[in-house]
């Protein structure tokens, strides 16, 4: 078997946790260490508190205690390394570090001083990449690189162009670079900021992202925000490096230099872009600092717009972009979903060897450098086979990093693999190193996996019964052979070990057109056999009690035994027209009465996941008819899937499915969902049918089970319901399952998807308002 496995390349990622002090030359070294590293400019700088102050919380909206804020704003940015203050207890750190490796303040800034840099690279590689590039030969233009001297170390300018240590400046400025011809001096302040912005110059910012993309959640666009601060304000400016560091295109304004150059000139630049656009809605989003008159702001703002014909574009002072907050739709909704930061793309296709081992080799680095033993950059790496048999885990969420190690063994220290905001990372050392792990396997995957939620899950012979019936049809692409209504009525023919004649199935493919893209009922029952519905044999006549028994080929003899009257006969020779019939019989479970085992209704269900719900490469995770257990209480479940969506690529979803084929209902089976979602919050239940549509009883039970898991105080449901019925699973255009409801779901990047998809099945089946009409209605209740 092949995996096809993919790397996103990133460079690793540090977030600095400091105290303020009213001298600004902590925060300062903070910018220069920062932008003496590549992708230093994505390392967010988040300042602590072990109380917070009323004046902060005011300034940040925040609306959550101490612990979960810094839990969530880590989770949000997603460092690799936290570099905490020296005055800042270790310990306290360590307590919502989630594992990733820490370093104190004062070693960090040691490290780059002496260029002795741990989990990243240097400015020196850079600027070595840089002239390899574009400088080595004689250039047709006159592009120069520099890094400029901050004058007064001046707060703003260092971290908006970047600023350097002194002993770069001194070791690799002023020895090595200032001597060669493409490099320009330059000595920086605001009196000069323009001129050196309209040359063609090569500078410090630039540097170090050079050859890193955003790669934001959902394609959210960052949309330019305009920041007026104070510039000596340190929280100010270091709000600039965060809004930044998070992928929006901010411009940072000083308030006293907002009609002054360059500022006024980037500014008109802007409203002039915004102008170009073909929306109909043109506006400029604005944010002011705490320590600015905003009214005033507002009023010179105007002002700038009337003078230069602006007054069609909306410009609008929007509050600070909770940044801190655990909801995924807020952090959309306010634009400040942390990007991935990547160089690069790798996708490789790797046969496995020795059961699920694969052995790769690592992608490089865009650029040379040095080995390290603690991580040059890191690899998200992701798997996807395309002949899914649910043996391994295409999607691996919600477990530890200790976790991941036990079901993949890499060869590599341990300390080189994370599992973080439920991407694997892997983290490289050295160009061409080469790595063997396993590919988790789906059941050890889901132990994990429930595990951690408190549960104990269990195989059953169905588990095995499942893999073996989806292994032979050709995994979940498979399943497509059951994704007609007539379909489904081709293999009832078979179901009570029923054998049926070659001319009554070639009648009965012709009358039903099970496949109307296959035109031959020759080709169908080939497809039948491939697939290990239905086996081939004889229908011979008993010469004793005249019934008929189905025979395959080879059981065929001179002495024969009757299946019905178990007497022996003599194989009927001298009228084969008559005795002998060509026939086909059901296999294994395509015998039985209860529609494969039950196990129809799962498939669909499958298939619809694979086609609607996860992204394009088909990633997700799934278990088949397994135990769960929790002390006492044991039950089982038809179906587990964790799936990306191309909506909500970065964060997978969860589902449990409950799955019947033409039964109702029960109480007891949606006792069951309720104990699940009980033990498993923010898990999609999902309710399957094979039938049109839910009875009355049915429809009673399931309002019961949505309103369950809804909140009407807060207006939230923490277990999103999701029904599904033949309209969904066998829908009469094959490969559209959700069609009808994709037109209703709204294209805004802040909305959950699968929240919102649910809601939609429940009111279709149900009859219920969605979440969004009853915010709705609130929110009119209240005006």
């Amino acid at each position: 078997m092949e995996v096809n496995i993919n790397h996103d390349l990133s460079p690793i990622k540090f977030l600095v946790l400091i105290k303020l002090e009213e001298d600004s030359k902590k925060v300062l070294d903070v910018f220069k260490s920062l932008s003496s590293i590549w992708a230093g400019i994505y390392c967010p700088i988040i300042i602590y508190h072990e109380k917070f102050p009323l004046n902060f919380l005011k300034r940040y909206n925040i609306e959550i205690n101490e612990e979960e804020y810094y839990r969530n704003v880590i989770k949000n940015f997603d460092p690799d390394v936290l570099i905490y203050d020296n005055q800042i207890d270790s310990k306290v750190v360590q307590n919502f570090a989630d594992g990733r490796k820490l370093i104190a303040l004062s070693e960090f800034f040691d490290r780059v001083q002496k260029n002795r840099l741990n989990y990243s690279i240097g400015i020196d590689v850079l600027i070595e990449n840089v002239y390899e590039e574009e400088f080595k030969y004689k250039r047709n233009d006159e592009l120069k690189f520099s890094i400029p001297k901050i004058i007064n170390d001046d707060l703003l300018l260092s971290a908006w162009i970047g600023n350097v240590t002194e002993e770069i400046h001194v070791n690799l400025i002023q020895e090595h670079l200032e001597p060669m011809n493409w490099y320009q001096k330059f000595e920086l302040d605001y009196n000069n900021l323009g001129e050196f912005l309209n040359q063609n110059l090569f500078f410090t910012i630039p540097l170090i992202r050079e050859k890193i993309d955003h790669v934001y959640d959902d394609y959210l666009d960052q949309s330019n925000l305009c920041y007026v601060i104070d510039r000596k304000e340190q929280l100010d400016v270091i709000d600039f490096w965060n809004l930044r560091a998070i992928g929006i295109k901010v411009l940072p304004i000083p308030f006293d230099k907002i009609h002054k150059e360059p500022f006024l000139e980037r500014l008109l630049d802007l409203f002039k872009l915004k102008q170009k656009s073909k929306l109909s809605f043109k506006y400029l989003d604005f944010l002011t600092s705490p320590n600015v008159n905003s009214d005033e702001i507002f009023k010179e703002i105007n002002s700038i717009k009337s003078i230069n014909n602006f007054d069609n574009i909306v410009t609008a002072i929007k509050w600070f972009p909770r940044y801190w907050h655990s909801s995924k739709e807020i952090l959309k909704y306010d634009s400040v979903l942390c990007p991935r930061y990547i160089f690069g793309y790798e996708s490789k296709d790797t046969k496995i060897e020795e059961d699920n081992m694969v052995k790769v080799e690592l992608p490089f680095l865009p650029f040379k450098t040095k080995n390290s033993n603690d991580g040059l950059f890191k690899s998200y790496v992701s798997f996807n086979f395309w002949n899914d048999e649910g043996k391994y885990a295409g999607v691996v969420s919600e477990i530890t990093t200790e976790d991941l190690k036990k079901i993949t063994n890499p060869y590599s220290f341990s300390n080189d693999w994370r599992v973080s905001n439920d991407s694997i990372i892997k983290y490289i050392s050295y160009n061409g190193e080469r790595e063997h792990y396993y590919i988790p396997k789906s059941f050890d995957f889901f132990s994990k996996y429930f595990s951690r939620k408190g549960l104990a899950i269990s195989e059953t012979s169905s588990t095995k019964l499942g893999k073996e019936v989806l292994r032979n049809i050709g995994g979940i692409n498979g399943i497509n052979i059951f994704s007609t209504q007539n379909a489904i009525k081709i293999i009832e023919l078979f179901e009570g070990g029923k054998s049926i004649s070659f001319e009554d199935l070639i009648g009965k493919i012709k009358q039903l057109k099970p496949f109307p893209e296959i035109k031959s009922p020759n080709e169908i029952i080939d497809l039948l056999l491939e697939k290990k519905i239905i086996e081939f044999g004889v229908n011979v006549k008993c010469l004793i009690c005249e019934q008929k028994s189905f025979y395959l080929i080879n059981e065929l003899s001179d002495k024969m035994q009757c299946s019905i009257c178990r007497n022996q006969f003599v194989l009927p020779k001298n009228d084969p027209k008559v005795t002998f019939k060509y026939a086909y019989r059901g296999l294994g479970s395509f015998t039985r009465n209860n529609k494969v085992d039950g196990l129809l209704c799962v498939f669909l269900t499958l298939r619809l996941f694979n086609l609607e719900l996860a992204d394009s490469n088909r990633e997700l995770s799934f278990l088949m008819d397994f135990n769960i257990k929790k002390g006492k209480d044991e039950y089982e479940v038809d179906l587990a899937i964790i799936a990306k969506h191309y909506r909500n690529k970065w964060k997978p979803n969860s589902f449990v499915c409950e799955c019947k084929t033409f039964k109702s209902f029960t109480k007891v089976d949606l006792d069951r969902l309720k104990f699940l979602g009980a033990h498993l919050p923010n898990v999609t239940l999902v309710v399957s049918t094979l039938k049109e549509e839910f009875d009355d009883d049915e429809k009673l039970l399931l309002t019961d089970l949505v309103n369950h898991f809804r909140d009407l105080n807060k207006l939230i449901s923490t277990n999103p319901v999701l029904l599904l019925t033949a309209k969904e699973l066998i829908p009469e255009r094959r490969f559209s399952n959700l069609q009808e409801f994709e037109k209703e779901i709204p294209k805004h990047d802040h909305v959950d998807y699968i929240q919102y998809l649910s809601d939609l099945t429940c009111q279709k089946h149900l009859g219920l308002k969605t979440i969004s009409e009853l915010i709705s209605d609130h929110l009119t209740k209240r005006k």
